[in-house]
């Protein structure tokens, strides 16, 4: 390898891990042994051929003599001519190990990422990268001018939002007091009534009136839409009536024709009294008469009215029938379902208390085990501890005799030799230094 000296190429690699590298190729270098100190000082010895490939392409394209080693066809006057005449500048080339392809490598990083074969290069002169760098610089700022008026559009799209509905919760905050200053003015207003009526039925008026102020305005809304409702089909039923009344038709009918159309249409007992009250009302209200002519017409058009009227007293009557059925089906089905519930719940109870019964029954025996084990577990225990003591026993060696003058020692000879001596000593040291394998006590 030749003496380093100026930088001709910086190389800088993107390592898959995040982490960069940096590659200064020398005049003489080998790019084997580059590649193997780079893929060695990052520990990815399987990058080696990649990286030394792509070292030798650089050197070939941005090297004098075109060849990777120096091994330059020119004569070294021509070698020292081309290095004074190329730029001062350094040639940097950025390396992405991720960014890779099998194929030969794009100058603009357009590679396939997935594939990691092979390098993804910068362009092999300063044109293309001064070109490249200012399309990249255009794009950039025009990606970044699109984002910047995203941006604002959006947020200026939150804050007249925001805006719009706090100016809203103002304006129904405003009204919502208008509604309450309202409200204390007609409760200030009955109370005032109630306070200065002269009679019981003016007081009960006043306090009836000052109680349907005192209910929220919501309620009052819903009561007067409803009563707007009820009004409409009430004055549908007054228009009929007063057309039955023009006719002068009898009461009968007009009773009759009443209860079919409450039957049709499905109206409760209040909307039929209501069109009873109506109707009385409606025939109370002006007087009979028209002459004989209007009284032979309504006659008549009662008669030819008597055969729909029954058709419709007869369907109405077909309809309770079938309604009645329907709903005594419906309570014959809803039984039964309870029957069967009934019965599936006795019958998990019923297992459910012979399980109890059996759990009971084994923590009995369980308790009755323990027991047994316990007393068991006693006896052995016993057992175990007179073993114990007895080889403790047995194998309890000899206490060392302390030495004595020579009379003492006269003396325990004597009562060795005498009968009585047995009796003397300790008892542990005499158990201890008997022989119970040889059947005598022969003393040691």
């Amino acid at each position: 390898m030749a003496t380093p000296g100026r930088v001709i190429i910086k190389m800088s690699v993107r390592i898959p891990d995040g982490r960069e590298g940096t590659i200064h190729v020398f005049p003489g270098d080998d790019p084997h042994v580059l590649a193997t100190k780079f893929c060695a000082k990052y520990n990815i010895p399987e990058r080696v051929a990649m990286v030394e490939r792509h070292v030798a392409e650089n050197m070939r394209a941005l090297m004098p003599g075109g060849q990777p080693g120096g091994q330059s066809n020119a004569s070294p006057a021509e070698e020292a001519a081309a290095a004074e005449e190329a730029p001062a500048a350094e040639a940097p080339t950025d390396v992405d190990l991720e960014r890779s392809s099998a194929a030969s490598p794009d100058p603009f990083g357009s590679a396939d990422s997935g594939d990691e074969s092979a390098l993804a290069l910068a362009p092999a002169s300063q044109a293309d990268t001064g070109a490249r760098a200012r399309e990249l610089a255009v794009a950039w700022a025009s990606q970044r001018s699109g984002t910047w008026l995203r941006n604002q559009a959006f947020y200026r799209l939150r804050a007249h939002t925001a805006a719009t509905r706090a100016a809203r919760r103002e304006a129904s905050k405003d009204q919502q007091l208008a509604e309450l200053h309202a409200a204390n003015g007609r409760i200030a207003e009955g109370l005032f009534r109630v306070s200065t009526a002269t009679s019981d039925a003016e007081a009960d008026a006043a306090r009836e009136a000052l109680q349907q102020s005192l209910a929220p305005n919501y309620t009052a809304r819903l009561a007067a839409d409803v009563a707007r409702r009820r009004g409409t089909q009430l004055e549908a039923v007054a228009a009929q009536l007063g057309a039955w009344n023009a006719a002068d038709r009898d009461w009968r009918l007009v009773r009759r024709a009443l209860e079919g159309w409450a039957a049709l249409t499905g109206s409760g007992r209040r909307r039929g009294a209501a069109a009873q009250a109506l109707a009385a009302q409606a025939l109370a209200g002006p007087a009979r008469g028209g002459g004989e002519e209007g009284g032979e017409r309504a006659e008549a058009e009662a008669e030819a009215a008597e055969p729909a009227e029954a058709a419709a007293a007869a369907a109405a009557t077909a309809a309770a029938a079938a309604t009645a059925a329907e709903e005594e089906e419906e309570r014959v089905q809803l039984r039964r379902q309870l029957g069967e519930a009934r019965s599936m719940v006795e019958a998990r109870d019923a297992e459910l208390a012979e399980l109890v019964a059996e759990l009971v029954q084994l923590l009995a025996e369980l308790a009755q085990a323990k027991l047994q084990n316990a007393e068991l577990s006693g006896e052995r225990l016993v057992e175990g501890k007179a073993l114990m003591l007895l080889q403790r026993e047995v194998s309890q060696p000899a206490m060392p005799q302390p030495k004595a003058s020579r009379a003492s020692s006269k003396r325990s000879k004597q009562r060795r030799e005498s009968p009585a001596s047995v009796r003397a000593g300790p008892p542990a040291v005499m158990e201890a230094s008997c022989d119970l394998g040889s059947g005598d006590a022969e003393h040691k």
